[in-house]
């Protein structure tokens, strides 16, 4: 590994993504909760990112490491304490953002043309039902 891949994997790969805390804070069920809740938050692309993220982590045939980098910047994003705690206004997910762009730099190899398609499929759909659901609060 030359110099200049060390210092790019040390930037694409923090340390805190690989907390085993964040691991264990993931699951399927907390994930969906969290980005139902502060969609509006993350915004169109921490959406994304964070969608890729859970249909890359569904392939089976994933190495232990990039399967540790996912599930650390998904449970990231669940846990609201962190580096710059979710309840805060406006800043609040900034790192949960940063975490999540980290980690798909990260495991950009092994990110499929199907993760990609589905996380946009999902991401369309969920917009879809946000705009309907505007659209009745205006009309009501």
């Amino acid at each position: 590994m030359t110099e200049h891949d060390e210092e790019h994997r040390t930037v694409v790969e923090p340390e805190l993504v690989t907390d085993e805390k964040y691991r264990r804070a993931y699951s399927d069920e907390a994930f969906h909760s969290k980005l139902l809740r502060f969609a509006g938050v993350l915004g169109k692309e921490g959406l994304r990112s964070a969608l890729i993220l859970y249909y890359t982590l569904q392939r089976k045939d994933l190495p232990g490491r990039t399967r540790a980098i996912i599930l650390g910047a998904l449970g990231y994003l669940i846990l609201p304490t962190d580096i710059i705690p979710d309840l805060i206004p406006i800043f609040g997910f900034t790192d949960d953002i940063g975490i999540l762009a980290a980690a798909l730099a990260a495991v950009a190899m092994y990110v499929d043309d199907e993760s990609r398609v589905k996380a946009d499929a999902a991401l369309e759909r969920w917009l879809s039902k946000a705009e309907k659901l505007l659209h009745k609060e205006r009309d009501f």
